[in-house]
């Protein structure tokens, strides 16, 4: 969560920038908007976030954009957002027609709901992910140090990585009303082969205890991956995917394993 908030803030910054600097030249404070700075730090934040996405790509062999399908979600919210924005601009003209200028600035209005348009359509279809890549690989990074420190003599193991909790609904006061606890376990093959690996998990919650089976997973030698079971969401990119979630607490877990050669 740490690196979506980082991240989001950083991109939001420019356009924050320009719509304070917006309101200064409407209230005279300042001769004329700043679109170079807002715009040139922009530019800035996007080749980082492109650097960003070409090590995850090289180093991880992550995609450098998103799914389809997730694209596509971004596109429906963006387009739901633009449709509101339009409406109220439509709305507005109508409703101040034959008012002073003073009262309604119709460019401004438009390049406005542009502004917050592209602002949308690069925070769901880049930003977003990035933030999730950077969270993604901060997880493995970690999993990789921890399996390879530990001394043991069996053919996989398994670590708990991190667990996120995650808001599923909120009130009227905006206070949550309802918490999801987002679990991350990864896997390392500590064989000289490449096996094909399933994982048994044994979960453990205040009002829960149920088990629980990983996908059948291939994995090369020394390889450590993300484990994913049946309540892994199929549609998302892996950077996107948790292992499994509970709605409480995770009280205790344990987990086994059977494998086989690769068919």
């Amino acid at each position: 969560m740490e690196f979506i908030f980082v991240i989001s803030s950083i991109y939001s910054a420019p356009f924050l920038w320009l719509i304070f600097s917006a309101k200064a030249a409407e209230t005279g404070k300042r001769e004329r908007t700043n679109w170079k700075g807002p715009i040139s730090f922009l530019v800035g934040v996007l080749v980082l976030i492109g650097l960003l996405n070409a090590l995850f790509y090289f180093e991880y062999g992550l995609a450098f954009f998103p799914s389809m399908k997730e694209n596509m979600i971004g596109i429906i919210i963006t387009g739901s957002i633009l449709v509101v924005f339009v409406g109220s601009v439509l709305l507005a003209s109508k409703t101040v027609k034959g008012a002073p200028s003073s009262h309604f600035h119709k460019k401004a209005a438009w390049t406005a709901v542009a502004g917050f348009t592209l602002y949308f359509l690069l925070l769901f279809m880049l930003v977003l992910p990035t933030s999730e890549k950077a969270a993604y690989t901060k997880n493995l990074e970690e999993a990789m140090n921890t399996l390879t420190k530990a001394e043991t003599d069996l053919e996989f193991t398994v670590v708990k990585q991190d667990t996120e909790t995650r808001c599923k609904s909120r009130g009227s006061s905006q206070r949550c009303l309802d918490w999801e606890y987002e679990h991350y376990f990864f896997i390392r093959n500590n064989l000289d082969v490449p096996k094909e690996v399933q994982v048994k998990f044994h979960i453990v919650t205040k009002n829960e205890t149920k088990t629980l089976d990983s996908l059948i997973m291939k994995m090369k030698p020394g390889e450590t991956r993300l484990v994913e079971t049946e309540e892994t969401h199929s549609s998302s990119s892996i950077w996107g995917k948790n292992t499994f979630t509970t709605p409480l607490q995770l009280l205790d877990h344990d987990y086994m394993y059977r494998f086989r050669d690769v068919e």
